[in-house]
C-alpha cells in the first residue's frame, strides 16, 4: 500500500513538474518556411522580445527660423526634404529659401548652398525637388534632371535623363553602396482598346547603373483600373513603394490597406525573403474623420470620394533601417486620438517589439507627408512642421 501511495505521489510530482516546464517554454512568435526558394518569415503579431524597450535619448534640436526662438537667417524656413550622409551630417532642403542647409553631426550649422535659377546647379521648380545622398555626393532630383554636389556644397555636374530611359522621372531613388541606384516609377499598362477602362497602373522597381539606365526591372502590377483611381487612390495615396536598404538587402513595402508584407531583395534585385505580419483593418476614428474633412477635403482630397479613400488606414506608412543596431523599423500611420506614431521593430525579419513617439496634434497628416521621421546609423530624426524643428535622438535597445 505504501509503495502504491509513493508511486502515486511520484506520478503527481512528475506531472506537476512537466506542466511547470511546459509553461516555461517560450511562446512561438514566428515561423520560417521556404516557398519557391524564398524564405518566408511569418510573425504571429506577438513580440518575440516582450521585455525589449527602445529608448530614445535626445541629443539636440535643429530649430528652423523663428522670429523669437531662432532669428538666424541661415536657418531653414520650412523643411521640404532631408538627407543624412555617412558621417552624420544633415542636409535640409528649404522650399522657402530654395537652398540646402548643412549641419554637422552635432547639430551645428556649417553652410548653405543651392539656389533658384536656370544656371549650372540651380533649380527651376523648387516644389518638385527630391534630395538624396550616397557615400560621395549630394543628389538633387528635379523631375528628370539630377544635380550633383560634394559634401561641401560645391557643384559638380548635372545629368539630364534621356527621353528614351524608362525611369526618366522616378518616384523614388535609393542609392546603394555599389555605385548603383534602385529607382521606382508609376506607369500605365493598357491591355485593351479602351485606354480609360482597360488601363491598369504598373509600379516598377529597377536597378540602374551610374547613368540611371536600368540593368534589371521588376514589374509589379496593380490590378487597379484607371477609372477607379480617383475613388481608391486619390493623390497616389496607395500607389507608392516605400523602400530602404541595409548593407546587403533592399526592403520594399507596397503600400496597402489590407496586407502587412515586406519583400526583401539582394543588391541585384533577386528576391530572397518575405516578412509577414497579421493585420486587421484599422478604421479611422470619428475624431480623425472630422479632422480630415475639416482640413483636407477639397484641397488634398476630392469631395466626392474622401469617405471611400479614408475608410481604412494603411497598414504601414514608411520603412526605415538602422544599420548601427541592425533593425528594420516599420512606421505606422499616425493616430490622432493618442497623438502618437507606433513603430514595429524587426531584426532578421523577426518582430521584436514596438515603440511609440508622441507628435503634436497639428502635425497629424493623413495624406502621409514625405517626411516626418528618419532613421539612420543609430539615430532617430523627428520633424515637427508645427514647431519647424528637427529633434535628433540616439536609439538605445
Amino acid at each position: 500500500m505504501k509503495k502504491t501511495i509513493s508511486l502515486i505521489k511520484m506520478v503527481i510530482l512528475v506531472s506537476i513538474i512537466s506542466i511547470f516546464l511546459a509553461c516555461q517554454k517560450p511562446a512561438v512568435t514566428f515561423t520560417i518556411a521556404e516557398e519557391d526558394g524564398i524564405e518566408v518569415i511569418s510573425n504571429s503579431g506577438q513580440p518575440d522580445k516582450p521585455k525589449l524597450k527602445v529608448e530614445l535619448k535626445e541629443l539636440f534640436t535643429l530649430q528652423g527660423y523663428d522670429e523669437e526662438l531662432n532669428p538666424d537667417e541661415n536657418a531653414f524656413y520650412h523643411l521640404k526634404k532631408m538627407t543624412i550622409t555617412p558621417d552624420g551630417s544633415i542636409y535640409i532642403f528649404d522650399d522657402t529659401s530654395y537652398c540646402i542647409t548643412k549641419y554637422n553631426s552635432n547639430g551645428e550649422y556649417e553652410l548653405n548652398f543651392l539656389k533658384q535659377g536656370e544656371g549650372p546647379g540651380e533649380i527651376l521648380r523648387p516644389n518638385f525637388i527630391r534630395l538624396y545622398s550616397n557615400s560621395l555626393e549630394i543628389i538633387v532630383q528635379e523631375y528628370y534632371t539630377m544635380h550633383f554636389f560634394n559634401f561641401e556644397g560645391i557643384y559638380l555636374e548635372t545629368r539630364t535623363m534621356n527621353e528614351t530611359v524608362p525611369f526618366r522621372i522616378p518616384m523614388k531613388m535609393l542609392p546603394l553602396t555599389n555605385n548603383t541606384t534602385v529607382m521606382t516609377r508609376l506607369g500605365l499598362d493598357v491591355r485593351g482598346d479602351d485606354r480609360f477602362n482597360d488601363g491598369f497602373f504598373i509600379k516598377d522597381i529597377a536597378l540602374c547603373d551610374s547613368t540611371f539606365t536600368p540593368i534589371k526591372v521588376l514589374p509589379e502590377t496593380i490590378e487597379l483600373a484607371v477609372k477607379d483611381r480617383k475613388k481608391d487612390v486619390d493623390n497616389s495615396f496607395i500607389t507608392k513603394f516605400t523602400l530602404v536598404a541595409s548593407e546587403n538587402l533592399i526592403y520594399v513595402y507596397n503600400r496597402s490597406k489590407w496586407e502587412y508584407r515586406i519583400d526583401c531583395y539582394d543588391l541585384e534585385l533577386n528576391k530572397t525573403k518575405t516578412i509577414l505580419m497579421p493585420t486587421d483593418p484599422i478604421k479611422y476614428s470619428q475624431n480623425e474623420l472630422e479632422f480630415i474633412e475639416e482640413n483636407f477635403v477639397g484641397s488634398y482630397v476630392s469631395e466626392k470620394y474622401w469617405k471611400e479613400i479614408f475608410d481604412t488606414k494603411l497598414c504601414l506608412n514608411y520603412l526605415h533601417f538602422d544599420k548601427t543596431n541592425n533593425l528594420l523599423i516599420a512606421e505606422k500611420v499616425a493616430n490622432l486620438d493618442s497623438n502618437s506614431v507606433s513603430f514595429d521593430v524587426f531584426r532578421d525579419g523577426v518582430y521584436l517589439n514596438s515603440f511609440e513617439y508622441k507628435i503634436d496634434p497639428e502635425d497629424y497628416h493623413p495624406m502621409n507627408q514625405d517626411f516626418m521621421f528618419k532613421v539612420q546609423d543609430g539615430r532617430f530624426y523627428a520633424y515637427s512642421e508645427t514647431n519647424n524643428r528637427v529633434k535628433v535622438f540616439e536609439i538605445g535597445i
